[in-house]
C-alpha cells in the first residue's frame, strides 16, 4: 500500500489501512502523552523490518529505524523506559 517516507521528518506515514495492520501486527498501543505508538520490550524483540519499494528500489526500515531514540524520550514528553514507534497514520495530517 502507499505511504510517505520523508527524510526531513521523524515520522513514517502510512495509509490508514497499512497503519492499522502495522498497529495490530506489532501489538502497539497509542500513547496519549506523545501521540505515538508504543510497544513492550518483548514486542520490540519480535519487531520485523519494514520494506518499501520506491521506483524499483527496495529500502529497509530495521526495527531501530522504526523507533524513536530512547535517549530522547524526554524531549517528546515520553517516559524514559518506553519504546515509541515513529510510524503514524497519514490521515492525521
Amino acid at each position: 500500500t502507499s505511504g510517505i517516507v520523508d527524510t526531513g521528518t521523524t515520522l513514517l506515514m502510512l495509509s490508514t489501512d497499512a497503519f492499522n495492520t502495522y498497529t495490530l501486527q506489532t501489538n502497539a498501543t497509542k500513547d496519549d502523552r506523545t501521540g505515538l505508538l508504543t510497544i513492550t520490550h518483548g514486542n520490540y524483540t519480535n519487531l520485523q523490518s519494514l520494506f518499501f519499494n520506491i521506483g524499483g528500489t527496495t529500502f529497509e526500515f530495521t526495527k531501530d529505524a522504526q523507533t524513536w531514540p530512547r535517549a530522547l524520550n524526554s524531549v517528546i514528553g515520553g517516559e524514559p523506559n518506553e519504546i515509541y514507534l515513529i510510524v503514524a497514520d497519514v490521515s492525521v495530517l
